[in-house]
């Protein structure tokens, strides 16, 4: 597959990574979903948990700043923040509406390859 050919990375093995560490962020969040609720509500009171809670959110930015930059270098930003968003417990905790977050599983996925679709586009478009 062709490093400058950023539709085909998406389609590979990159694709194949944001999918695997979609369905491990929500399996994350499913562990106990009653307790991680607990946890960032608590956050807004306790300075201590909420340092706790930035830091592993930190991490998962990270990742997907990682993830994203071999995918399309010059218009990550948008997107990254999005992914961001998408895989974070409030989200999965919304789309499984009551259910288990791993339930929200398919449709995160579908929503993220939703929004680098967009990227890759743009990306090679460019000059």
């Amino acid at each position: 597959m062709p490093a400058d050919d950023p539709e085909a990375v998406l389609d590979g093995g990159l694709q194949a990574l944001l999918v695997e560490a979609s369905v491990r962020v929500g399996r994350f969040w499913d562990v106990d979903q009653a307790v991680m609720r607990r946890l960032r509500a608590l956050a807004q009171l306790e300075p201590e948990v909420a340092a706790v809670i930035v830091d592993r959110d930190e991490r998962r930015r990270q990742g997907i700043d990682v993830l994203l930059g071999r995918l399309a270098p010059e218009s990550r930003e948008p997107p990254a923040r999005r992914v961001f968003a998408l895989t974070s417990f409030e989200t999965f905790d919304a789309l499984a509406a009551g259910g288990s977050a791993a339930d929200a599983i398919p449709e995160v996925i579908e929503l993220t390859e939703a929004i680098l679709r967009p990227a890759t586009t743009t990306s090679q478009a460019s000059p």
